[in-house]
């Protein structure tokens, strides 16, 4: 029988963002060492939105620079072996739900 390795996201760094020009994040979790696509979606609009490139520093690490996004809430996804990651429903939950979430929140000028 052949062993499945399901890939987790534990926790998305930083979870929270002001700027996304050239934002980078870092995806914390484990099995990533043959992510194939990291993508975001857009709770707002459902929109899938790839990320350009992406760099598997370790089977526990990916880091990315963020695509245009619009403000709000949004969730990451790793795709390893076809399948997406699991989001960690442990220790690192955003105030809003699973590990895989992110919000960017632009910063707004006050005169």
């Amino acid at each position: 029988m052949e062993e499945t390795n399901m890939a987790t996201i534990i926790r998305v760094i930083p979870q929270e963002l002001a700027d996304m020009n050239n934002a980078s994040i870092s995806i914390m979790g484990d099995g990533f060492s043959k992510a194939t696509a990291v993508y975001f979606v857009d709770s707002t609009s459902s929109t899938k939105i790839f990320a350009r490139t992406f760099n598997i520093v370790s089977d526990r690490q990916i880091n990315t620079v963020l695509p245009s996004l619009t403000p709000g809430r949004l969730q990451v996804f790793v795709i390893t072996g076809g399948t997406e990651a699991e989001a960690s429903q442990g220790s690192f939950l955003t105030p809003d739900g699973p590990a895989n979430y992110i919000y960017y929140v632009p910063r707004t000028t006050v005169l």
